[in-house]
C-alpha cells in the first residue's frame, strides 16, 4: 500500500495528459481493428473500510486508453466493476483506494490522494479480469 504524494499525483496527471493527447493524435492510434470485451473487476476486502472509502481500477495505455472505474459492493466485502475494453493488448492496472468521489469534466474520479493497493504491468485485460485482488484494510 503505497500513498501518492502531491507532487507524485501531479506528475502522474502531467504524464496521463501528455500521453492523452499523444494517443488523440492519429498516428498514435492502432493501425489495427482492436478486439474489444467485458471485463470484470474483483476486489476482496478484509477488514472494515473507513466510512466513505471508495475502490478503483486504474488502466493504461489500452490501444492508445486510459481510464478508471469505479468498483461497488456486490456482498460482504467483495467490490467489483465492469468495463468494455481492448482484450488483446497489454497495459497496466492499479486497484486503488480512495476517499469518496470528485467530478471531473463530469466523469467520476477517486477523491482524495488514491493508495495503491496492487499494481499489474504487462497484462491485458483477460488476465485481470481472471483475478481476485486481496487486500486487508489497514488497522489504526
Amino acid at each position: 500500500m503505497k500513498p501518492l504524494t502531491s507532487a507524485g499525483i501531479g506528475v502522474a496527471l502531467a504524464l496521463l495528459s501528455i500521453a492523452g493527447a499523444q494517443a488523440a493524435s492519429p498516428k498514435h492510434q492502432p493501425t489495427h481493428a482492436v478486439r474489444m470485451g467485458m471485463t470484470t473487476f474483483r476486489l476482496a476486502v478484509a477488514g472494515q473500510p473507513a466510512r466513505g472509502t471508495t475502490y478503483w481500477v486504474s488502466y493504461g495505455p489500452l490501444a492508445g486508453r486510459f481510464g478508471v472505474i469505479q468498483l461497488h459492493s456486490h456482498g460482504k466485502h467483495v467490490y467489483s466493476g465492469r468495463a468494455n475494453l481492448p482484450v488483446d493488448v497489454s497495459g497496466t492496472f492499479a486497484y486503488l483506494q480512495a476517499q469518496g468521489t470528485q467530478m471531473v469534466h463530469g466523469l467520476p474520479q477517486p477523491g482524495g490522494i488514491p493508495v495503491v493497493i496492487r499494481s499489474m504491468g504487462a497484462v491485458t485485460a483477460v488476465t485481470v479480469s481472471q483475478r481476485i485482488v486481496h487486500w486487508s484494510v489497514p488497522l489504526g
